[in-house]
């Protein structure tokens, strides 16, 4: 399986694929919309995961842009810290499938 991260915080992303090198998944870094957006082209993911730090900017425009976008409809789920209710239903009312609140593991 292969996700897109979006986020521009190492530690995060570090994080994130920390939790899932058992799972053989591979996890691909994108610091900003923009380099999510031209990399779809030619990559194919099975899962896009946006830092909730860079919701209200980055997810927000990667999100309108998957609306009008057919072949760009992956699942999409928003993690971290700093999501409170009102970001939360911003963020389903986009589009994201799910919210996952503080830390996590591959489980």
């Amino acid at each position: 399986m292969k996700f897109a991260v979006l986020t521009s915080n190492p530690s995060s992303f570090a994080y994130v694929e920390s939790c899932l090198p058992s799972q053989e998944t591979e996890c691909v870094r994108f610091d900003d919309a923009l380099s999510l957006l031209r990399a779809r082209r030619t990559e194919t993911f099975d899962l896009l995961m946006i830092d909730a730090q860079h919701f209200r900017t980055a997810g927000q425009l990667v999100l309108s842009w998957r609306e009008c976008n057919a072949d760009m409809c992956w699942p999409t789920l928003v993690f971290g810290q700093s999501v409170d209710r009102g970001d939360m239903a911003l963020a389903f009312d986009a589009g994201v499938d799910d919210v996952l609140t503080g830390h996590f593991t591959a489980e």
